[in-house]
C-alpha cells in the first residue's frame, strides 16, 4: 500500500496479491508485471504524469490475468516520454478478469491515446478525455477480444491517423457504449468516432444516446464512414444519435458497412 505521497521515479510491481495506491501525486512510469491468481490493484485519489527523462510506450502498464482492476477519482497526464496510451491493460481472457474505470480524466496532449485493453471484462464510466491521438489505434479506447461496457463519458478534440476516432474494437463478443458525448473527433482513415471489426459471429455492440459534433477542420477524414465503420461479422445497433459538422476529402459517406457487417439505425 502507498498512499499521502508526492513523488517522482518508476514504480514496478511484480508476484504481488493486492497493490493499493491512493492520494497520490506520481510523476513518472507505473508498472505492473505479474499479479498472483486473483490479485487485486485499486488506484484510487490519484494524479499520474510522464515525463520526458523515461521513455515508455505506457504510462501505466499492467498485467493481471485474474483479479480486479479499480481505478477511480484519477487524473491522467502525458508529456513526450510516453509513446502509445496512458494505460495499457493485458488480461488472458475476459471471464477470469475485470478492469473498472470510474470518474477519471485524461489528457493526451495529442501524443497518445488514452486506453488499450486486451483479455478482460472492461467497464468506464463518468469520465472525460481530451486531446487524444494515435498512429495504430484508436485516437482515445481500443478494446480487443474483450467484454465492455462504456457510460456516461465525454471525448473531445481528438484524432488518429488510423481508423476508429474514440473507440478501436477488434474481435469483441459484447460492447456497450451508452450516453455519450463526441466534440471534435476524427479518424483519418475512417469511422470517425466508432471503427470494428469481428471474427466472432456471434458478436453484439451496441451504442445509444450519443451526441456527435465536428467542426475540426484541420484533421479531415479521407476514408470511408464519417461517423461508423464496420467491417468482417461486426454487429451494432445504433440508437437515438445526433451528430452534425463531417468534413472529408477523397470517400464521402456517414455509415460505411463491409464485408458481411451489419448495422442497425434507429432514432438517428
Amino acid at each position: 500500500e502507498i498512499e499521502n505521497l508526492s513523488f517522482k521515479g518508476s514504480l514496478n510491481f511484480k508476484n504481488v496479491n493486492k497493490i493499493n495506491l491512493h492520494d497520490i501525486n506520481y510523476v513518472g512510469i507505473l508498472d505492473i508485471s505479474e499479479t498472483n491468481e486473483k490479485g487485486d490493484i485499486i488506484i484510487e485519489n490519484c494524479e499520474f504524469s510522464s515525463f520526458d527523462e523515461y521513455s515508455s510506450f505506457n504510462l501505466i502498464n499492467i498485467n493481471n490475468d485474474m483479479g480486479k482492476t479499480i481505478i477511480k477519482n484519477s487524473e491522467f497526464r502525458i508529456s513526450g516520454g510516453c509513446k502509445e496510451s496512458i494505460i495499457n491493460y493485458n488480461g488472458k481472457k475476459y471471464s477470469n478478469s475485470e478492469f473498472m474505470i470510474d470518474n477519471c480524466i485524461f489528457d493526451n496532449k495529442h501524443l497518445t491515446n488514452s486506453i488499450f485493453v486486451k483479455g478482460v471484462k472492461f467497464s468506464l464510466e463518468s469520465s472525460k478525455f481530451y486531446n487524444g491521438f494515435s498512429n495504430l489505434h484508436g485516437g482515445f479506447i481500443s478494446v480487443h477480444e474483450s467484454n465492455s461496457e462504456v457510460y456516461n463519458c465525454t471525448f473531445s478534440n481528438g484524432n488518429t491517423q488510423s481508423s476508429g476516432g474514440v473507440f478501436n474494437l477488434i474481435n469483441n463478443e459484447y460492447f456497450k457504449a451508452s450516453n455519450i458525448k463526441i466534440y471534435n473527433v476524427t479518424a483519418y482513415n475512417g469511422g470517425g468516432f466508432y471503427y470494428e471489426e469481428n471474427d466472432y459471429e456471434e458478436n453484439v455492440s451496441i451504442i445509444e444516446n450519443v451526441e456527435y459534433i465536428n467542426l475540426w477542420k484541420a484533421f479531415p477524414i479521407s476514408g470511408r464512414g464519417s461517423i461508423i465503420e464496420l467491417y468482417s461479422y461486426s454487429n451494432l445497433d445504433l440508437k437515438n444519435v445526433y451528430a452534425e459538422g463531417f468534413y472529408c476529402l477523397l470517400v464521402c459517406s456517414l455509415f460505411s458497412v463491409n464485408e458481411g457487417a451489419r448495422l442497425v439505425l434507429s432514432y438517428v
